[in-house]
């Protein structure tokens, strides 16, 4: 017989009697009771089937869920193994869900024999979303003036959606959601002695939200809005049907160990204005009367409610000091306040005085306000108060370690924690993947400061559903499913903080079998290194607030667009925790032979194209492997589109300190670079906008950022090279 067919014969032989052989059984003992432990036995029955075994009374290994050992500590769990006998022991029934979580996790990537002793605990007590939920017309986020907005109204009030989200939270260690509205009440409760304010069915307006719509979302719902015939019924549904609903949505949360939060803005009475006299003038009696009504309805409604997140805005009288910073100012009038607090705090104590023992927090945003302000005025609540403030203002995608909220965190009065709002008002379409910043983010929290916890989330994008893509097979799914990767990283380092790389390329490798595992392992290192882009693009140019979208290269529309190259070198617009001279400070150290004291831009240039040449190394072969998997193959296309991205900031900001040389030294080659520089930029641009079009569309409505277009953009970006071309020596 030939060798190759003797080999072949053999293998074959070995295959057989290997399938023959014993497969893997276990038995698992747990609270079918409990839906947490239910859920972990859930996870632990698919990763067996999984592996091509099955649950059964007399496994040979055996997994079983201990009871509860409070001296343990919250969330905190302990795995023990002997022989083949695995022990989940918990300090409370969230951990033990996390260490059955952690069990399947085990058996599904490495085998039940890589089961391991071990103990974990929370590095970070609260890893939450920030959700501005679009409930109705009537009474909308602040996010309803985007497509995103619009397109998840129903979305809202669908079941599963909540199921399959809850879900993903609890696989991703994620414990508590916020879900916020400028004003809730009239969709989710009815008031006693205001029920007329009660909406049954669910509306959205036909009408477009244009660039006149008001920043402060006051106007979102305009007379025009009313109308017959702009607006249309998506769900018809009672307002005793809405509150079941909502009951529902927070006993899921409850049941994968998640704190439910609501948070509003104020003064918005759009669903009540005019009934019973109601006006969101705060000096109006009879709107007053009304909130603290409706405030006690609600925590009186949903005993599953954990919390009310509350602050001093945007629809209030303006404080008197207010300026700078939200948070880094004294609270100047304490009339909105003391409104807030016989509103909010007298609805909630008259509620919580029911249920004495009912575990219930306040948050209040540091929002022109401060602790001991605070403290003084909210000191007589019968529940626990605690304070809220964005943590990089809207873009977690920049620096490592920013210190916005030092001012936040100096005027907190013993007692008082504060929640750290995580804002991505950066990247809504692209899927971003960098473990290395990630980790740095979370890691270097001021955790021993007081912080409870994040609640990250977007103010310029619905997170819910996504309806971004222009291919037929991804629009529509969840948002936290397409961007489950981005999820999994933040949740996962924030409660473990010691999770490697080689974690997470494994979690790689489990969610997409059907790869080779060298087409995996590139994936990873293309989306760890694209995860330097966007942070090393924002420390060049940098909005401290939510008008700015490096993702599209824009600024609203009503702040100024379009960046232009000019801009970068006049202006002072780096990153104020960047550690980075600006453009113009580096020019002139430049003219003036004196050492740079900072990062200096030529240090972010090489930073963005490192971060660019990551991907492309990569890029031909991740291409090759294209056709297999259709979420992989866009998840390489997000990575290679970053490299644009990467490299076009790049390009323009060379351009930007060549003309700015030009301009103080007259040095006519450098305008010659600029110009060439901006032509790179512009072709460069024009690559990663045709890509982002054919995956994404070319316009949509981003609530925060405005009207926003791909083209209009490639068309500013042209113009770049016009202003090279024609710049003459000034003084800047």
């Amino acid at each position: 017989m030939n060798k190759s067919k003797l080999m072949l014969g053999l293998s074959l032989l070995l295959g057989t009697l290997a399938s023959c052989g014993p497969k893997l059984s276990v038995s698992v003992s747990y609270d079918s009771e409990d839906a947490l432990s239910t859920f972990a036995y859930t996870n632990i029955e698919n990763a067996v089937k999984a592996k091509g075994g099955k649950i059964n009374a007399k496994g040979t290994y055996s997994i079983s869920f201990k009871e509860v050992d409070p001296t343990l500590g919250e969330q905190v769990y302990k795995i023990e193994v002997i022989d083949k006998t695995i022990s989940i022991t918990a300090g409370d029934k969230t951990g033990l869900m996390y260490g059955g979580l952690d069990v399947a996790e085990t058996i599904e990537m490495y085998g039940i024999d890589k089961v391991e002793n071990k103990n974990v605990s929370p590095d970070m007590e609260y890893r939450g979303l920030k959700f501005n939920i679009p409930l109705d017309m009537r009474t909308p986020s602040y996010t309803d003036g985007g497509d995103s907005g619009q397109n998840n109204i129903p979305v809202m009030w669908d079941i599963d959606f909540w199921k399959q989200e809850f879900d993903l939270m609890a696989l991703n260690r994620y414990n508590a959601l916020s879900i916020w509205s400028l004003n809730p009440f009239a969709s989710m409760v009815k008031v006693p002695g205001y029920e007329d304010c009660a909406l049954d069915d669910v509306w959205r307006t036909k009408l477009y939200f244009d660039s006149s719509y008001n920043g402060t979302a006051s106007d979102l719902v305009r007379d025009e809005h009313w109308q017959e015939g702009n607006y249309e019924v998506v769900k018809t549904i009672t307002i005793d049907e809405k509150i079941a609903f909502w009951k529902d949505v927070m006993s899921l949360a409850h049941g994968r160990g998640i704190k439910f939060y609501m948070y509003t803005w104020n003064v918005y009475t759009f669903a009540e204005n005019g009934k019973y006299g109601i006006t969101c003038d705060q000096d109006n009696p009879t709107t007053k009367d009304y909130y603290r009504k409706a405030v006690e309805a609600f925590v009186d409604t949903y005993p599953d409610l954990d919390g009310f997140g509350i602050g001093a805005g945007e629809n209030m009288k303006i404080p008197s000091t207010a300026g700078g910073n939200a948070g880094s100012v004294g609270y100047g009038d304490e009339e909105n306040e003391h409104w807030l607090h016989d509103t909010y705090g007298e609805g909630i104590k008259t509620s919580l005085t029911k249920t004495p023992n009912r575990d219930f927090e306040v948050i209040h945003r540091m929002h022109f306000a401060d602790g001991k302000s605070l403290a003084n005025i909210w000191g007589d609540l019968p529940c626990k108060f605690n304070l809220s403030d964005k943590y990089a203002t809207a873009h977690m995608y920049a620096s490592e370690e920013p210190h916005l909220i030092d001012p936040s965190l100096d005027g907190m009065v013993d007692g008082q924690k504060l929640w750290l709002e995580l804002r991505n008002d950066d990247s809504f379409h692209l899927r971003y993947g960098g473990a290395d910043f990630a980790r740095a983010l979370i890691t270097k929290m001021p955790v021993n400061k007081g912080i409870k916890g994040f609640l990250m989330g977007s103010d310029g994008y619905v997170q819910g559903k996504a309806f971004d893509s222009a291919l037929p097979d991804f629009k529509g799914q969840l948002y936290m499913g397409k961007h489950w990767y981005n999820y999994m990283l933040f949740g996962r380092i924030a409660y473990q903080n010691d999770l490697s790389n080689q974690f997470f390329n494994d979690k790689l490798a489990a969610h997409y079998k059907d790869m080779a595992r060298s087409d995996v392992d590139n994936l990873f290192n293309a989306m760890n290194s694209a995860g330097n882009i966007l942070p090393n693009a924002n420390m060049l140019f940098y909005v401290n607030g939510d008008s700015w979208y490096p993702e599209g290269n824009w600024t609203n529309s009503n702040t100024f667009g379009y960046v232009g190259i000019k801009r970068l070198v006049t202006a002072k617009s780096e990153h104020p925790y960047g550690n980075v001279h600006s453009i113009p400070e580096y020019c002139t150290l430049l003219e003036t032979n004196r050492t740079p004291s900072k990062r200096t831009p030529i240090d972010i240039i090489n930073n963005l194209n490192a971060g660019a040449k990551g991907v492309d190394d990569l890029a031909s072969s991740l291409k090759a492997a294209a056709g297999k998997n259709a979420e992989f193959d866009q998840m390489v296309l997000d990575q290679i589109a970053f490299s644009n991205l990467g490299k076009y900031y790049a390009l323009k900001y060379e351009a930007a300190i060549a003309l700015r040389l030009y301009n103080d030294l007259k040095d006519t080659s450098k305008k010659a670079e600029s110009v060439a520089k901006a032509t790179e930029a512009s072709n460069t641009w024009k690559a990663y906008a045709n890509d982002m079009v054919a995956r994404f569309g070319d316009a949509e409505r981003l609530s925060r950022a405005g009207i926003y277009s791909f083209s209009n953009v490639t068309a500013e970006v042209e113009k770049d090279i016009s202003v090279c071309e024609k710049w003459a020596p000034r003084d800047l």
